[in-house]
C-alpha cells in the first residue's frame, strides 16, 4: 500500500488559530486592560449571555472545567467578574459581569471587532460563509469521536 502524505490542513488551521490569538493578544496588551485571550474570551460570554454556570461558559467557550475554574478565579480577583451561590443548587456558582468587568468588555469589544474585520479582509461574504459551513462540518464529523 502506498504512504500518503498526512493531511495538512488541520495544522494550517491549528497555526491560523495562534496566530490570531497572539495577534489578539499584542492588540490587548496595547489597550492597557490587563486582560489575556482566554480571560477576554470568558468576560465576553458573560457580557453577551448575561450570567452563566461555570459549566454553561466552559461549553460556550470548548474549555474544560479546570481551565475555566482558574480563569474564574483571577477574573474575580482583578473584579472583573463577580462568583455567587446559585439559589436554586448550593453545589454551583453562578458568574456574571461585575461593573469594572462591564467597562473593561465595553472598551475591548471594538477592539475585538475591528481585529476580526481585518483578519478576515479580503473575503467576500459568501466565503465566510463556506468556511463557517466547512468548520461546522469538521466540528459535527469530531463529536463521534
Amino acid at each position: 500500500m502506498p504512504v500518503t502524505k498526512p493531511i495538512l490542513e488541520g495544522y494550517l488551521l491549528e497555526e491560523t488559530a495562534k496566530s490570531m490569538k497572539k495577534a489578539f493578544a499584542k492588540k490587548l496588551t496595547s489597550l492597557k486592560v490587563d486582560v489575556t485571550v482566554d480571560q477576554w474570551i470568558v468576560l465576553d460570554q458573560l457580557s453577551l449571555n448575561g450570567i452563566l454556570s461555570q459549566l454553561e461558559i466552559s461549553t460556550k467557550t470548548s474549555k474544560d472545567a479546570p481551565t475555566i475554574t482558574r480563569i474564574i478565579d483571577l477574573l474575580v480577583k482583578k473584579e472583573l467578574a463577580e462568583r455567587n451561590p446559585d439559589p436554586s443548587d448550593r453545589r454551583k456558582f453562578l458568574i456574571s459581569l461585575s461593573p469594572k468587568g462591564e467597562k473593561v468588555t465595553n472598551k475591548i469589544r471594538p477592539l475585538n471587532t475591528a481585529f476580526r474585520s481585518s483578519c478576515y479582509e479580503g473575503l467576500n461574504a459568501k466565503t465566510l460563509k463556506s468556511f463557517k459551513e466547512t468548520l461546522q462540518t469538521i466540528n459535527t464529523n469530531l463529536e463521534k469521536f
